[in-house]
């Protein structure tokens, strides 16, 4: 815990510091996990939030540090699943790299941002939604293989598995994501113990 004397507030800050390095680390290595073939490179890689508490078990420590890469313009969060938690993690720079490939540079940015999904109206005047075209595909991918994940553990005789028992298994054609992405989606949403 940290007290309120200086040398241990440094302690304490410095193995925050060490956190935010895993976090932002855990977040590198979930974007590589992201199969960007298996949405035609229509979509940025998508992070779910509560992937990184399977990296990063502190749960505060990692919604603080992604409200702080939020705040600083590095990072978006989008609420996405049927959770009212679930939120997805992709980078600012990803994010309007796939913007610009949804867009040209014309005079009515706006209206082609609308027409390619980008942009929706809200019900106040003048009033947007920033939105992700192909989210509904991720969805339903992360959603199937969810699902055939869970499948696959409730089949075995005691309802538990080897990570790398897992690992080696195959998931249906529906389960786009892959099979360790599915794994930390699994453990982070506490579907079932790492």
């Amino acid at each position: 815990m940290c007290s309120s004397s200086n040398m241990e507030y440094k302690r304490c800050s410095s193995s925050n510091q060490g956190l935010e390095k895993e976090i932002d680390s855990a977040l590198e290595q979930l974007k590589l996990m992201f199969p960007m073939e298996a949405f035609q490179y229509n979509m940025p890689p998508v992070v779910m939030r509560h992937q990184i508490y399977s990296f990063v078990p502190n749960r505060t420590l990692v919604d603080k540090h992604l409200n702080e890469l939020r705040e600083a313009n590095t990072l978006r969060l989008f609420r996405m699943g049927e959770g009212e938690e679930e939120f997805a993690v992709i980078s600012l720079p990803d994010l309007c790299d796939h913007i610009r490939r949804s867009a040209s540079d014309t005079p009515t940015l706006r209206s082609e941002l609308m027409q390619n999904g980008v942009l929706t109206r809200r019900t106040e005047p003048g009033s947007w939604w920033l939105s992700l075209p192909g989210a509904g595909k991720f969805v339903k991918a992360l959603e199937a293989g969810r699902r055939a994940s869970l499948s696959m553990i409730r089949r075995t005789q005691y309802k538990e598995m080897l990570e790398s028992e897992f690992l080696a298994r195959r998931l249906p054609r529906s389960a786009l994501l892959g099979i360790k992405y599915h794994l930390h989606d699994l453990i982070g949403a506490d579907l079932v113990s790492g």
